[in-house]
């Protein structure tokens, strides 16, 4: 077997993921230096990856956004995961896995 000294943590289902980047992320978001991020948006403890739009009117709390993932005017993501080239507008979503072209609810 192999001997861990530091500390382990098991992020083997997309909610187990979620949970993990928001934990170590604290009360900060942490925003990707090439996502655009608008003004008049609202992030609140997420992970927003390279290639990531959150636009005017969008907020997003305690999600993680994976490269390409856009959050359009109007939405209000929560709890979410949004991985690849997904866009979500208008609308509200909470505790969900966004994949293109599915969306499954984070157990």
């Amino acid at each position: 077997g192999i001997v861990v000294t530091g500390t382990w943590h098991e992020a083997g289902s997309p909610a187990a993921y979620r949970d993990l980047v928001i934990g170590l992320l604290g009360e900060r978001p942490w925003v990707h230096p090439g996502a655009v991020v608008a003004d008049g948006s609202r992030i609140e403890r997420s992970a927003i990856g390279a290639g990531c739009r959150v636009d005017a009117g969008a907020v997003v709390a305690g999600c993680v956004l994976t490269a390409g993932a856009v959050a359009g005017p109007g939405s209000t993501l929560r709890g979410c995961v949004l991985a690849g080239a997904v866009t979500v507008a208008g609308e509200t979503i909470t505790d969900t896995l966004a994949l293109p072209g599915a969306r499954v609810p984070l157990l």
